[in-house]
């Protein structure tokens, strides 16, 4: 075949992939002529700052529900260009690809796409061209392998993605029967179930990770955040006039057979966002809703077909060939393995308390600096009397000034004070990461107005005590190498409320 009988072959895609490319430009002109412009000092929101924490080291967790969707920040991590900049490139590629497997202006020109590339820190994009994906290789007839192959790679992008299996047994039942269908579904979803739960069993066994729990007390919150933010999204909720088209063209004869799958997927896009068991924001929803354009706008083609035809006789389904479902196979076995054997055991501290996005990036990036530097033999210093770290003012890569090893029982947002650490009640935590399990030297130098006897214990051992009294005087408390483990280690203090820390060094012993 010539070059020009292969492009002639492929116009289609060809001239899809131009048009969503089109649209995405557009997107992206649009808002950095807003002045929507990001870098790694300037973030939009605390998602924006776990990610680029997370695109840092991947294989280490950060913070749940976010450390677990890997796919992301593992592409923007490899990506050949600074973090920022792949994030950029990454979701608009992403969302190029998306649409040109669907109505490409249609898709590239909505709502929900403008609002994933105004906030470009984010999974929806990839997430989306995995979901796209799925529905045409469902709708193609794939083999179970390769169904399982995306779903497991959706899962591993966002969790969102364990909804769609149940599209398998919508579409396949009428084909193959309701037996098989259902066989078909559950061997597609075990894998993608599989990973996921190998992430938060087998990565992370010390968190408790933030699952919606069934029962009627979700209901009633699901409903409460509905009712009360319905006037915030209605608007966005007709997708540019979208969803008016798919409503019609859903009672043609042609959209029929596109109905249950699309009311599934976009009932379950719509309401996702409302069991979720960490936050709920109302302006979320009409950038989630790129979940359900692809339920959309197949049965908005229908309804156009009336007034432009354009759209032929359905093909059925050919059989998959063998050398693809052993491929596909071999791929889902290779992606569930590879993931596992990238994951670093390194144990993060819980950090789903407060959504502060600066302090979790100086966490997860200063721990690992710390830890690494420890393990070289070097000792590390932190005098609390330097400058601070000033919110919206010092610049992000000054971690160093940010006080992040300071955990419960320092007032407010410690990490944010100028001065003497000074414990509010009669403990108080500081963070020591270790790469290597080996005994450490903790020389903290301590005052208190109320003399008294301090102890200190590490993961819950005690590992010393000593009096404090009006002078500072510098303590050092030897944690054995078999109280530590490879993570970030907590050392607690239990002392006179008042106790203040002036410095704190740690050096390998």
């Amino acid at each position: 075949m010539t070059a020009a009988g292969g492009l002639a072959k492929h116009r289609g895609l060809i001239a899809a992939v131009v048009l969503a490319s089109l649209g995405v430009a557009y997107q992206h002109q649009r808002f950095a002529r807003a002045g929507a412009r990001y870098d790694r000092f300037d973030l939009p929101g605390f998602d924006a700052h776990v990610y680029v924490a997370m695109a840092t080291r991947p294989s280490v967790f950060t913070v749940a529900p976010w450390g677990y969707r890997l796919l992301t920040p593992a592409l923007v991590e490899a990506w050949p260009v600074r973090t920022v900049r792949a994030f950029r490139d990454v979701s608009a590629l992403a969302l190029v690809l998306t649409a040109a497997l669907l109505a490409a202006l249609a898709f590239s020109l909505s709502g929900p796409v403008a609002e994933a590339v105004q906030y470009r820190f984010l999974v929806e994009p990839v997430t989306a061209a995995l979901a796209a994906a799925f529905l045409l290789a469902l709708a193609s007839g794939a083999p179970v392998a390769a169904l399982a192959l995306v779903a497991t790679l959706g899962a591993l992008s966002k969790e969102f993605f364990l909804l769609l299996p149940p599209l398998v047994l919508i579409e396949r039942q009428r084909l193959v029967g309701p037996g098989r269908a259902l066989r078909d579904a559950v061997l597609v979803a075990v894998p993608a179930v599989a990973a996921t739960a190998l992430l938060r069993v087998g990565w992370t066994p010390y968190l408790e990770s933030p699952l919606p729990r069934p029962g009627a007390a979700l209901v009633a919150t699901a409903l409460e955040r509905f009712s009360e933010s319905f006037p915030e999204w209605r608007g966005a909720l007709l997708l540019g006039g979208l969803l008016p088209l798919a409503v019609v063209g859903a009672w043609l004869p042609k959209g029929r057979p596109r109905l249950a799958a699309s009311a599934y997927l976009f009932l379950v896009t719509l309401l996702s966002p409302f069991l979720n068991p960490v936050a709920f924001f109302p302006r979320d929803v009409p950038r989630l809703l790129l979940y359900a354009l692809p339920a959309v706008l197949p049965l908005a083609l229908v309804a156009l077909d009336r007034l432009v035809p354009h759209l032929g006789a359905p093909s059925p389904p050919r059989p998959p060939r063998s050398w693809v479902a052993w491929s596909a196979g071999a791929a889902l076995l290779a992606a569930i393995g590879f993931t596992w054997s990238g994951l670093d055991a390194y144990r993060r501290a819980d950090l789903q308390g407060p959504r502060d996005g600066p302090l979790v990036l100086a966490v997860c990036r200063e721990s690992l600096r710390t830890a690494s530097r420890l393990a070289r033999g070097e000792a590390v210093s932190f005098d609390l009397a330097d400058p601070a770290f000033v919110w919206g003012e010092t610049p992000l890569h000054r971690f160093d000034r940010m006080r992040w090893f300071l955990r419960e029982g320092w007032g407010v947002r410690p990490q944010y004070g100028a001065g003497d650490a000074v414990m509010e009640g009669p403990q108080a935590q500081i963070l020591v990461p270790i790469l290597e399990a080996r005994g450490l030297d903790v020389i903290l130098e301590m005052a208190s107005d109320t003399p008294g006897r301090v102890a200190a214990f590490v993961n819950g051992q005690r590992v010393g005590d000593a009096g404090v009294g009006s002078e500072a005087t510098a303590f050092t408390f030897r944690l054995p190498a078999t109280a530590l483990f490879r993570g970030d280690n907590l050392l607690t203090l239990v002392a006179p409320a008042g106790t203040r820390v002036r410095r704190l060094r740690l050096k390998p012993a």
